[in-house]
């Protein structure tokens, strides 16, 4: 069954992202208490591919996130992953658009002012709220982003021999246009769809699942740098 994922890549490609945001597996305490256990193994294990965001000036002098991400998924792509939700948790809107995939943002900034006369940076505004909202307050850390490629970590969740970047596409067909989906996939080394789980703290120091299993689609671009649909 393809579950929440056509209307999920839908909603997320409207700009609803507070309406997605931690709306992927409700069994949430079992994804929790995995993703935690990934990142205290991955702390503790010098060799696995944990990676702390850096390599950028916006981030000099700031707390980043510990990521944890299989092997199959690039380190260029876990550290856009984090740098967008660096940007969102920090509203830095430039960034944020460094982040994104620039034929998304053409599009979807085109569509936005044809329907509702404001563009892209609208819905980035609201973006925090969408964090602050699954926090379930303001008074809350970001501290750990885990990854895994959404067609292994949520088989189980779906039929097999379902094409998971497949449905977001045609899902972003149905609101962006197939002339969309064409020039994406044509202007693409690759295609990932992504199931992140979001750890942070409370003003308490108590941990709390912000995200379980949010699945985001990331493009890598022909000149290999990578972009989210979002």
């Amino acid at each position: 069954m393809k579950k929440w994922k056509a209307t999920a890549a839908l909603l997320l490609a409207l700009g609803m992202l507070g309406a997605c945001v931690g709306c992927g597996n409700d069994e949430s305490s079992t994804s929790d208490s995995a993703a935690e256990t990934s990142m205290t193994e991955s702390t503790d294990d010098t060799d696995s591919n944990t990676a702390v965001a850096s390599g950028t000036t916006s981030l000099e002098n700031k707390t980043p996130y510990q990521l944890s991400f299989d092997e199959e998924i690039p380190s260029e792509l876990a550290n856009t992953i984090a740098m967008y939700f660096y940007a969102i948790d920090s509203q830095d809107y430039d960034l944020y658009l460094a982040q994104i995939n620039p034929i998304y943002r053409e599009a979807m900034d085109a569509l936005l002012q044809e329907q509702y006369g404001y563009g892209i940076e609208v819905d980035f505004e609201q973006y925090h709220q969408a964090l602050v909202n699954y926090a379930g307050t303001e008074d809350y850390t970001i501290t750990s982003i885990s990854m895994s490629l959404a067609e292994e970590a949520l088989a189980d969740e779906y039929d097999e021999g379902t094409d998971f970047v497949g449905d977001y596409l045609d899902a972003y067909a149905q609101a962006l246009g197939d002339d969309f989906v064409t020039e994406l996939e044509t202007h693409s080394n690759a295609i990932y769809d992504i199931a992140l789980t979001m750890l942070g703290e409370d003003g308490d120091g108590n941990t709390i699942t912000l995200m379980s299993q949010l699945e985001i689609l990331v493009v890598e671009s022909e000149d290999g740098t990578f972009g989210i649909l979002g």
